[in-house]
């Protein structure tokens, strides 16, 4: 099987002084699929605007193998590599990144797989241009998927990182190491209809600490979007 998407997210404001944000992203690759596990090669290009200039490039590549073990249980390793790059050299080059991502997630199916219990753990290492901007990070996520009768589909997520930044940060905290821990928190509710349709509404919470109060912020969004699948 060969795989091919696109995905366009656009955050636009109407205040003067905050600029709009869109980034485009289309993916492709092949699928391997047998009775026992399915292997992607996903390949991806993302581009992102702030205002009206381009702000980056980011290319990646997310190999992953999922085996199945029984009806009722499924192991997932994957491995992502990303390269990221800006176009405003004299202000952002800085910011220029590899990450490497390596994850296991163990899966576990309930009632003819209504009901998807997922556990992940895995390892960011991201290299910036200046490692003032590198870190190291350990997450740990839990999952839960269930299809009601009417199809309609419910997803809960919380996943914990901690990010170690490798440099000491600048002023006003110079000479000082920053140590974030980030909790994230995802709900979301989906409807199709129709037979190509869907409808859904989604809530993150992003609650971000860190060792040095600059850094300290919190994040909600509230998501409804609708769309197609063929």
């Amino acid at each position: 099987m060969w795989n091919t998407g696109a995905n366009v997210y656009s955050k636009t404001y109407r205040n003067f002084g905050e600029y709009d944000y869109l980034a485009a992203n289309i993916y492709t690759g092949p699928w391997w699929i047998n009775r026992d596990g399915i292997a992607k090669v996903p390949f991806n290009y993302t581009t992102t605007y702030y205002g009206s200039d381009r702000l980056s490039y980011l290319m990646s590549v997310d190999p992953s193998y999922e085996h199945f073990f029984s009806p009722l249980f499924s192991l997932r390793g994957a491995y992502t590599y990303k390269d990221e790059r800006y176009f405003n050299e004299s202000r952002a080059a800085d910011l220029d990144s590899i990450s490497h991502i390596i994850e296991l997630a163990p899966s576990f199916y309930f009632q003819n797989r209504r009901h998807i219990l997922t556990a992940r753990l895995g390892y960011d290492h991201h290299t910036a241009k200046s490692h003032t901007f590198s870190y190291y990070a350990p997450y740990a996520a839990l999952s839960y998927f269930t299809r009601f009768p009417l199809r309609t589909e419910l997803y809960l997520a919380y996943q914990w990182t901690q990010r170690d930044y490798a440099k000491a940060q600048p002023f006003p905290y110079a000479g000082q190491m920053r140590h974030d821990k980030r909790n994230y928190y995802t709900a979301s509710l989906s409807q199709p209809f129709f037979k190509y349709f869907y409808a859904a509404y989604a809530f993150a919470y992003t609650d971000n600490q860190s060792s040095l109060d600059l850094y300290t912020w919190d994040k909600t969004t509230h998501t409804i979007s609708v769309g197609c699948k063929f």
